[in-house]
């Protein structure tokens, strides 16, 4: 017989797949474990019982949510529920934004038939008015406000926070709150989206609160009401079966969304406590190529609401929320002016004789002096051509042959008196590019749309490009800001904004500032499933990575330096993948495999590297979500469909990835990290069965740092924490009504083994009953951890199939419970720790939190020819094991 000392000094190699356990040649197998479940690693190799789950509230009505991180710096940040229809807000403090009871109310804030209640002040030139389909109705001239307001009462609740929900038809509106009508001291200037708007404020008396609108298109105001008490929340289009489809960046105080089949959307967060969920709408695209039909579309109008007619069969209802680029034949501007320093948008004039000759037009009742302005200089500069005073259609031809000029009508500072000049010029030659989006469908050679970039021409043309986005044309499916630009991809397309400018995807302009719009690549058209930027920008697709290369790494992307390469032809899971530094963590196409998208010094670019190699079953049945918390060790988190969270320890400079696996009573859905000092913020979405009803909690990691022992033990799941006068009966628990929980209070454990099985305290009418007082307390669900060592056969030295057995155990360990660390050696039977002093001999208190060695002890396993090591540790009971020595005999005969 030999016998060999074995030593388990790291318990962070992880979990190694069945088939590698026979691999007695790799070193690594012998500190890998074939179970390691509710332990949690260190980066220096010891593991304890994980930190228990603490709850923090209901998902709206226990449906199923998507949760996305807001993260504008390390103190201001909000965890965004999403579930069927409805969004909801958690505050930084992980409470719910609610609204307070006050007793202002809004006259007729919805518009029923009429505008009464609200004051009509209108500036020169615009209207507000009532609408059809009970809307407020908004149109300025371009310079001028239509604007409505009302004085709101604030009762007794003057110093109270309030909040309007506002709901906007048909955007953009500005809005202000203030004292009076003409400030904003409440709530500043903003301007609202076509959306839903929830916006608090706090009045220190009555209120005045104003819409105002300059456009000379028709804005729609739904409806404004104060907020009635509760929980806010806003209506989203995401049902139930969209919410693995979101994707999402930030940037600042906005999130940006995109779903595949839904209209790109975007959060704002104006303070902690306003928030809107809005429409994307992009004014001057992306558009497809240009017309190459004999299709003509004719706008009625140059600005404002017009109709688009087309000569041949063209629109469709699900072209409505489309954008139309029309470049015109022939240049036609036109203003209303009723204000000092107003002028039209200019007109080109090029060629030479009677091709220059340009028409002037000033009509309407108006006292003043108008100035016909020109420059040479792409409009840096004007200068005073001619004068009137009067109106006048008259042609002006300049007689500079051969010369670019540029051309402009107003009236400058200091020239208006009264009344409104509309005043246009005209030229037969040359071109506008316009911008005009549907509104509605009448047939298919009519629609309805508005003017979003003035148009030049009421001719037909044939030279028009549709908008890459519709109902028709499809929406994007993923998003990320990488350069300065905000970056949409779908259907094998790539669309890039123009840089810092995230509304804009013009093609008219040039240069390296230009908008991206580019095919993913040859082949079968691929969805899109994720982007994400890191030195490159990168999409996962269904059939491969892309990357988005430029010359070098140091070069911007530009329109003329941008070209798709493939790094990895491995296909992407339809899940975002999560960010490492200037790593990718994503998941394979068949959903249960986890890949790396690294730089590779080898061959200078980014590869794909599997994470799952020594365990391909950890991320099976599948995948659903992936979270990485850095601290206080990079740890990431994927969550799989089984409600179990498989778990990878990570370090490159330790070349160190274990996975582990952690499960509670009851199965994580999502999972979310928000950034911390010495921890990170670990939240999970949690789906249970409680008194036989489905409920689903939004719950959070404890920090490690408090499950050591102490007054308060954080180690068990669902729980909530009691501090106060000191009590035996402990409320506050209906989430957890008809189950059995533990509990640690005063530093001790009040749920021991009782002859082999622990003691629980039912929870009834959402409060349990305790046998002493307590003045600190945590209760909650209990769960436990088990480990099982790879197979020890390696280094004992002995062949795998020689009869082994193990005879004794010595465990390092540290915070530990005198009775928190069982061992076993078949996984049935287990023997607690010695629970009497190495030192001394006395017996240790049951409580007794060790942070001593303790002494080698008899094992007395049978003879087997697969000898391995069990443990096991039960919450409420701290448990840290840093290193085990295994004493192993074999039988050199069998």
């Amino acid at each position: 017989m030999g016998k060999v000392n074995q030593a388990l000094l790291a318990f962070n190699r992880g979990i190694i797949s069945k088939l590698g356990l026979a691999r007695i040649d790799v070193a690594k197998v012998a500190l890998s474990a074939e179970i390691q479940t509710n332990w949690t690693p260190r980066l220096l190799g010891s593991m304890m019982l994980r930190a228990g789950y603490e709850h923090l509230g209901s998902t709206k009505n226990n449906n199923k949510a998507a949760f996305i991180p807001f993260i504008f710096s390390k103190t201001q940040t909000a965890s965004i529920e999403f579930t069927d229809g409805y969004i909801r807000v958690w505050d930084a403090n992980d409470e719910l934004i609610t609204r307070e009871a006050v007793s202002a109310t809004i006259t007729n804030g919805n518009f029923a038939i009429n505008l009464s209640g609200w004051t009509d002040n209108d500036e020169v030139g615009t209207t507000s008015s009532w609408a059809s389909g009970s809307y407020m109705q908004l149109v300025g001239n371009g310079i001028n406000y239509a604007r409505r307001t009302q004085l709101v009462s604030v009762g007794a609740n003057a110093g109270i926070t309030h909040a309007v929900r506002i709901v906007i038809e048909r955007g953009p509106v500005k809005f202000r709150i203030g004292s009076t009508s003409d400030n904003d001291n409440y709530f500043s200037e903003t301007t609202l989206e076509t959306g839903v708007h929830s916006l608090g404020f706090i009045p220190q008396g009555n209120f005045y609160i104003n819409f105002y609108s300059a456009l000379e298109r028709i804005t729609l105001v739904k409806s404004i009401e104060i907020e009635a008490a509760g929980v806010m929340e806003l209506p989203s289009p995401y049902e139930e079966t969209d919410l693995p489809l979101i994707r999402f960046d930030q940037s600042l105080d906005i999130i940006y969304l995109a779903c595949d089949g839904l209209q790109q959307r975007e959060i704002q967060r104006r303070d902690n406590n306003s928030w809107s969920i809005v429409l994307f709408q992009p004014e001057d695209g992306p558009v497809g190529l240009v017309n190459t039909s004999e299709i003509t579309i004719t706008a009625s109008a140059l600005f404002g609401n017009i109709t688009l007619t087309s000569n041949q069969n063209l629109f469709r209802v699900s072209q409505i929320g489309a954008i139309f680029k029309l470049i015109s034949v022939g240049q036609n501007v036109s203003q209303a002016i009723s204000a000092q320093n107003v002028f039209s948008d200019y007109i080109v004039i090029e060629g030479v004789g009677a091709t220059r000759t340009f028409t002037i037009n000033i009509t309407d009742t108006w006292v003043g002096t108008i100035t016909l302005q020109r420059s040479f200089d792409e409009s840096v500069s004007w200068n005073d051509v001619t004068t009137y005073t009067g109106n006048t259609t008259t042609t002006v031809n300049d007689s500079l042959d051969n010369q670019t000029v540029r051309y402009r009508i107003g009236i400058k500072t200091g020239d208006y008196t009264s009344g409104t000049a509309n005043v246009s010029l005209s030229y037969s030659l040359g071109s506008i590019t316009g911008y005009a989006r549907i509104t509605a469908y009448s047939s298919a050679t009519s629609v309805s749309a508005e003017v979003l970039k003035d148009l030049g021409s009421t001719n037909p043309t044939m030279q028009w490009n549709e908008g890459s986005w519709s109902n028709l044309k499809g929406w994007p499916s993923a998003v990320a800001l990488a350069e300065g630009r905000l970056f949409f991809a779908g259907k094998g397309k790539i669309w890039g904004s123009v840089s810092d400018a995230y509304k804009s995807f013009s093609d008219e302009i040039e240069g390296d500032s230009g908008t991206i719009s580019r095919d993913l690549g040859a082949g079968a058209v691929s969805n899109v499933n994720w982007l994400i930027s890191l030195y490159r920008l990168f999409a996962g697709c269904d059939t491969a990575v892309k990357a988005i290369k430029t010359t070098s790494f140091e070069e911007p992307m530009t329109p003329s330096n941008f070209r798709v390469v493939e790094p990895s032809t491995q296909a992407c899971y339809n899940i975002p993948p999560a960010k490492l530094d200037k790593k990718a963590i994503f998941v394979q196409g068949a959903g249960t495999r986890v890949f790396e998208l690294t730089y590779d010094q080898s061959t200078i670019d980014y590869a794909a590297e599997e994470l799952t190699k020594a365990c391909f079953e950890i991320g099976q049945p599948s995948i659903v979500r992936i979270g990485i918390q850095r601290q206080p060790d990079t740890i990431i988190h994927c969550v799989r469909s089984d409600g179990k969270v498989a778990l990878l320890i990570y370090d490159v400079l330790e070349n160190l990835k274990g996975w582990f696996l952690h499960e509670t009573d009851g199965e994580v859905e999502d999972v979310i990290v928000f950034p911390g000092d010495l921890e990170d913020y670990v939240k999970y979405s949690v789906k249970r069965t409680i008194n036989g009803q489905t409920v689903r909690y939004f719950e959070k990691i404890a920090f490690q740092a408090d499950c050591q022992g102490g007054t308060l033990n954080k180690q068990a799941d669902s729980f909530i924490e009691y501090s106060g006068s000191a009590t035996n009966t402990i409320t506050g628990l209906s989430h957890l009504e008809g189950e059995e929980v533990i509990v640690w209070a005063d530093g001790k454990d009040l749920s021991p083994d009782e002859n082999g099985i622990q003691k629980t305290y039912t929870v009834l009418s959402g409060s349990i009953t305790l046998d002493e007082q307590v003045s600190a307390a945590i209760v909650g669900l209990p769960y436990s951890a088990e480990y099982k060592s790879s197979k020890l056969a390696y280094a004992a030295g002995s062949p795998l199939g020689q009869k082994k057995k193990i005879n004794a155990i010595g465990v390092i360990i540290d915070n530990t419970h005198s009775h928190g660390l069982k061992y076993s050696g078949d996984g049935v039977t287990y023997d607690d720790l010695p629970i009497r002093s190495s030192v001394t001999g006395a017996p240790i208190p049951y409580n007794e939190i060790l942070t001593e060695d303790t002494p080698m002890v008899s094992f007395g396993q049978a003879w087997n020819t697969d000898s391995r090591l069990y443990l096991k540790a039960q919450a409420p009971r701290p448990c840290t094991l840093l290193a085990c020595e295994i004493a192993i005999t074999t039988n050199e005969k069998q």
